[in-house]
């Protein structure tokens, strides 16, 4: 079981070292979340001030400024702890009410004759119309759901699999529409091991072995390329510098990659020789220098052809996300 007091301290020393603005906003959302959350647990034994406090370290590593930051931390205490969106306002200000108020639920209770299909409906049209006065609403929902979706192992498979039609109804179309690719790939990724749990044991298990057994080939190849990289733009007496990252492609992404160029009908037919004929990571060129040298993008493809790594890496490049400064 995670340490929630642990996940705090680590979220506050980051946000230090960013020097962001208004951390005692984020303190003070603590404060009182954890006060307002104690005695709850979630469905698998956690402490419920986990799950908010998990929210908020998705959307501060993305760097999202300190008022989404303490949003996330309280956005479930006005559904399941009788705070207000007043209180809220009054504790904080008018910008983290509003993000709350977007993504509290609106209750099926027989008191209000809402039924719980009209009850999502209603909610989810209520962070429509709020969210379009501020988008950030919606991050903390994307937040929430990815980490619902990869905590949800303790329900029963049903309820799993309503949840990712849930996701696919709702929540998919609003991250599409506003090009949120890391909650895209996050979230997609968690409802396809939900729909595949029968079988995704024994296919993360090859995803895996392949990864590690891998693991140092690729240390070594980012090693070579960074350096060739840096020693050509040197000569060309050029300013920018690269730094190249590289990430594993999801289990979904591989899967489907896969799926592409073979004939296999199901996940149970996927053996370990498939992985070495699709791509299994990604690799991210960020420059320092933000202008856009179409020399080097050229670059990419002739030190990876030279690599022989052409059919194993899937370029990336790099962009910056719409809702944050951070490079992917």
């Amino acid at each position: 079981m995670e340490d929630y007091k642990i996940v705090y301290k680590n979220l506050i020393e980051r946000l230090k070292v960013k020097r962001a603005i208004d951390i005692s906003n984020v303190i003070k959302a603590f404060e009182i979340a954890e006060k307002l959350h104690a005695n709850q647990f979630r469905k698998g034994g956690d402490p419920y001030i986990l799950h908010p406090l998990k929210c908020a370290e998705i959307v501060e590593q993305l760097d999202f400024n300190t008022n989404v930051i303490a949003s996330a931390i309280l956005h479930d205490t006005v559904e399941d702890c009788n705070y207000s969106i007043k209180d809220i306002e009054t504790n904080f200000n008018p910008t983290i009410a509003k993000i709350v108020d977007a993504v509290t639920a609106i209750e099926s209770t027989p008191i209000n004759n809402i039924n719980k299909l009209l009850a999502e409906e209603l909610t989810f049209q209520k962070l429509i119309s709020i969210g379009k006065e501020n988008l950030y609403a919606f991050i903390i929902k994307f937040a929430d759901r990815l980490h619902n979706l990869t905590t949800i192992s303790c329900f029963p498979l049903y309820k799993q699999l309503a949840k990712v039609k849930e996701t696919e109804k709702w929540i998919l179309p609003f991250i599409n529409i506003l090009k949120c690719n890391y909650f895209h790939t996050k979230i997609t990724n968690e409802c396809f091991k939900i729909q595949h749990r029968e079988n995704i044991e024994s296919y993360q298990t090859l995803y895996t072995k392949f990864h590690t057994y891998n693991k140092n080939k690729y240390s070594t190849l980012i090693s070579s390329l960074t350096e060739k990289f840096n020693s050509y733009l040197a000569k060309k007496k050029l300013t920018d510098k690269v730094k190249i990252n590289i990430h594993k492609c999801t289990e979904l992404e591989t899967y489907n990659a896969i799926k592409s160029i073979l004939d296999i009908k199901s996940i149970k037919e996927i053996k370990q020789s498939f992985f070495v004929k699709v791509p299994t990571n990604k690799l991210y060129f960020v420059f320092e220098n933000s202008k856009k040298i179409p020399e080097l993008t050229n670059l990419v493809f002739h030190f990876l052809v030279e690599e022989c790594a052409k059919k194993t890496i899937k370029i990336v490049g790099y962009g910056i996300d719409k809702f944050t400064t951070t490079k992917y």
